[in-house]
């Protein structure tokens, strides 16, 4: 019994901090503001060669290194709540370990049905 609410306190101070810092993510990155100026530097054209390979070069920067980490980052959180999600929901992660382990041991020790007893 102590064991069942310590685990739901550990769950529900786990569920606390990944939606907090959920929260803090989306406040943070502003991404209508993100997006507003990604649009303004589309407009702007620079005058001469100079200020088009530079920005060019930040554009190709920004795609590489920022947008490149965040993609990855974002791919990998989603992959590991799908997992999650789909784990907590499954009958097999509803059953005790006791009986996974011991359902396990009988079917990997288990004869076979022509198996003979090796004879001394």
């Amino acid at each position: 019994m102590l064991k069942s609410v310590t685990q739901r306190e550990s769950s529900s101070s786990a569920l606390g901090k990944w939606e907090d810092a959920g929260d803090t993510l989306a406040n943070s990155l502003s991404p209508a503001a993100y997006l507003r100026s990604c649009m303004f530097l589309e407009t702007f054209s620079p005058k001469n060669g100079v200020d088009a390979q530079y920005l060019a070069s930040r554009v190709d920067f920004s795609l590489n290194a920022l947008h490149t980490k965040l993609s990855e980052e974002f791919t990998q959180s989603r992959v590991i709540l799908a997992r999650t999600r789909n784990k907590i929901l499954s009958r097999f992660h509803s059953v005790p370990n006791e009986i996974i382990a011991s359902i396990f041991m009988d079917v990997v020790y288990a004869p076979a049905p022509n198996d003979r007893p090796i004879s001394q």
